[in-house]
């Protein structure tokens, strides 16, 4: 749930910054009603229980009127304590040399947690030294993952542009970027979308956790959300257009469903 701390970071930071504070991190736990939300702040005075309490009340306010996260969940304010989290870069190269407690979240050398002292942060390169037992143990990127924005998709014609670039994104970062998903993906006879299924693999694992029994994905309906194509100069539908789908611009998934229907009806004749 990076995201959406990620967000809440970026909307409560500016309030907490004019109070005196710094918004050192934020977590979101989900877990239905009983979801958490945690802010991690400090001051050069320290933190206390009022300190706790006057942020509280401004994130409290705020969040009533951005209502970033849907559902309930507990908010929840406090000092770094001992067990200092670091959230960025900056935060490591705040600490250099002191010990830390890291988990990856993918092995390296055949692990994933790790025990060392800060030994050298770099913040262009976004890389982190960890001097273990074992020796030094250098935390990297290893690619980046990089979709672009569409403008144009035809799967018929085999045709996807988006906007962006992979390569300069590449010469940038020196770093290895995987991208032009869509176009290889309709040159293997695919529909443009190879991201699709690992999305909803991952919307599915959420169900649980928010006590969901099914998921509806309206964010990209695509082309069974409209009666022409956004290319032919579509705007978004309201609840007073009279929405007819043509027979030649449905999904294969809508026609199928339409044929099953169809074979339903004359067995029960």
């Amino acid at each position: 749930m990076a995201k959406i701390a990620d967000k809440v970071l970026s909307i409560l930071n500016p309030s907490v910054t004019d109070l005196g504070y710094e918004l050192l991190g934020v977590e979101y736990v989900p877990s239905g009603k009983h979801s958490v939300l945690r802010l991690y702040i400090d001051s050069e005075s320290g933190i206390g229980v009022d300190d706790c309490e006057v942020v509280s009340r401004q994130v409290s306010a705020i969040m009533d009127v951005e209502d970033p996260i849907s559902g309930q969940y507990n908010l929840e304010v406090s000092s770094p304590g001992i067990e200092r989290p670091l959230f960025s870069v900056s935060h490591y190269m705040r600490f250099l040399g002191h010990d830390v407690r890291l988990r990856t979240y993918r092995p390296i050398e055949g692990r994933r947690k790790f025990t060392g002292a800060i030994g050298s942060v770099s913040e262009k390169s976004n890389t982190i030294e960890l001097v273990t037992d074992l020796g030094p143990v250098t935390l990297d990127i290893d690619l980046i993952g990089f979709h672009g924005q569409t403008i144009y998709h035809n799967p018929d014609e085999k045709i996807s542009k988006q906007l962006g670039d992979g390569k300069l994104l590449s010469q940038l970062t020196k770093k290895i970027v995987v991208y032009n998903f869509r176009q290889n993906d309709l040159e293997n006879e695919g529909q443009g979308a190879p991201l699709t299924p690992i999305y909803h693999n991952l919307i599915a694992k959420t169900f649980k956790e928010y006590n969901c029994v099914c998921g509806i994905h309206l964010a990209h309906a695509g082309r069974k959300a409209s009666v022409l194509r956004p290319s032919d100069g579509a705007s978004p539908i309201t609840k007073d257009d009279k929405v007819e789908t043509p027979e030649d611009d449905k999904s294969p998934s809508l026609k199928k469903d339409e044929s099953l229907k169809e074979d339903s009806t004359k067995k029960a004749k």
